[in-house]
């Protein structure tokens, strides 16, 4: 009779702490997805894509700060013709 009375507690238990847990995870993505709509719209500026851009490809080039400052000045000139 007791060991019944065990299980059954024990089940019940566990069913409450599955539940509880799929609660919980289930609230955390709604939250993570509220949050991620009530985001600002991208501007123009953050999608922009430039043929100027310093890359890994384009490093070789690039061996000296005025020659990174160069390619960063005439990134920022094709940015003002983009926008």
């Amino acid at each position: 009779m007791i060991t019944r009375v065990l299980r059954t507690l024990l089940r019940h238990t566990l069913l409450f702490l599955l539940y509880g847990t799929l609660g919980v995870v289930l609230a955390l993505v709604g939250a993570y997805v509220i949050v991620l709509e009530q985001r600002a719209d991208l501007e123009p500026w953050h999608s922009a894509k430039f043929d100027l851009e310093f890359t890994a490809a384009r490093a070789g080039e690039v061996t000296t700060l005025e020659a990174y400052l160069q390619v960063e000045e005439a990134v920022f000139r094709q940015l003002e013709e983009q926008v």
